[in-house]
């Protein structure tokens, strides 16, 4: 999940090549990140060419989780040859990198953002702990969390949220 994040850091913003894109200077000062961009692309498809072979490995016996899932469902589709167009491992590992990348960034950000409102907003902290009836202990600086924002494919925020929860008795 790391190298998801990580890959999607890098292949958010604006590079000087992107707006000169037949300039051998503008790609030379990119060169840098493309570089690890590939060097990251090749590390994410050892991983998802990984999962694919696992689940070919395993076809006929179901996933492992006790069900034909959407790797198994490409696999057949590949097989089969059915389709107006074909499928081939690239097609699948895009499709997984998107599924990873927007399910997990997306929902990790959000949880972030509420957690750190929670934190800025006492009341409604204590609201919500009446609601799940668990209680934690009040920030005395929650007022002074940064709020910055990161440019990217999410509003990530800037300073990563680090809280440890304690046991509370009333």
């Amino acid at each position: 999940m790391k190298m998801m994040s990580d890959s999607l850091q890098m292949a958010t913003g604006l590079e000087i090549v992107d707006m000169f894109p037949s300039s051998r200077i503008a790609a030379a000062l990119s060169w840098g990140k493309l570089r690890r961009i590939r060097t990251m692309r090749r590390k994410l498809d050892v991983i998802l060419d990984d999962i694919i072979d696992r689940h070919r490995r395993n076809r006929g016996g179901n996933s492992e989780f006790g069900g034909e899932d959407l790797v198994d469902v490409f696999l057949r589709a590949k097989e089969e040859e059915e389709l107006k167009f074909p499928i081939d491992n690239h097609n699948i590992k895009a499709v997984l990198y998107d599924m990873f990348t927007a399910g997990s960034d997306a929902a990790a950000v959000a949880t972030d953002w509420a957690m750190v409102e929670l934190l800025r907003h006492p009341r409604v902290m204590a609201k919500a702990q009446a609601e799940v009836r668990q209680a934690l202990k009040e920030n005395p600086g929650a007022e002074d969390l940064d709020m910055t924002e990161i440019f990217g494919l999410v509003a990530a925020r800037k300073q990563k949220l680090f809280v440890v929860a304690t046991p509370y008795e009333s």
